[in-house]
């Protein structure tokens, strides 16, 4: 199944308080209908998902306030969508058990959801351009992750290592 993630980064931490992750639940939500409309009016059915997909316990509430950590994913709001037509749309807010809602590092939930749906490419769009090598620095157009899969300087925040090729744009 082909599959696509955008997962805006706005606030990926530190999010301590009830008033401060309301005000960023309403950036995130206000972004993704403007990607939404953006697509749309070029040609391109799209679908904001806006919960339902990540579930998330808090990473360590005394100190990072209302950040999760993804325990899991739920691919079924993005297969809906996907068999619909449209692109899914997300953001990078998920919901305890308890039904609170959490940020997480946009990076991680991207990670987490191409390990779910193992899509054969991702093309990673992001606000430096692009990847750089951790060691060289040099801009990566294309990675496989077959060559790469234990490079130490690949980083978590990267997710490379959980599909086959990925594209860098």
């Amino acid at each position: 199944m082909r599959s696509f993630c955008h997962c805006p980064v706005l606030f990926t931490y530190h999010i301590k308080d009830a008033k401060t992750l309301q005000i960023a639940r309403r950036v995130f939500l206000d972004e993704n209908l403007k990607i939404v409309s953006a697509l749309e009016k070029l040609g391109t059915r799209a679908r904001p998902i806006t919960s339902g997909v990540f579930t998330a316990d808090y990473l360590d509430r005394e100190k990072y306030g209302l950040v999760g950590k993804i325990t899991r994913v739920d691919k079924r709001p993005l297969e809906a969508s996907i068999r619909a037509g449209a692109l899914p749309i997300l953001t990078s807010l998920a919901e305890s058990t308890d039904g609170q809602i959490l940020n997480v590092n946009a990076d991680i939930a991207a990670g987490e959801l191409a390990k779910e749906l193992e899509p054969l490419k991702i093309v990673f769009l992001n606000e430096k351009g692009g990847l750089f090598h951790g060691i060289t620095g040099q801009k990566l157009d294309i990675i496989n992750l077959d060559e790469v899969r234990c490079t130490p300087w690949i980083f978590v925040s990267m997710f490379v290592n959980f599909c086959r090729n990925t594209m860098i744009s």
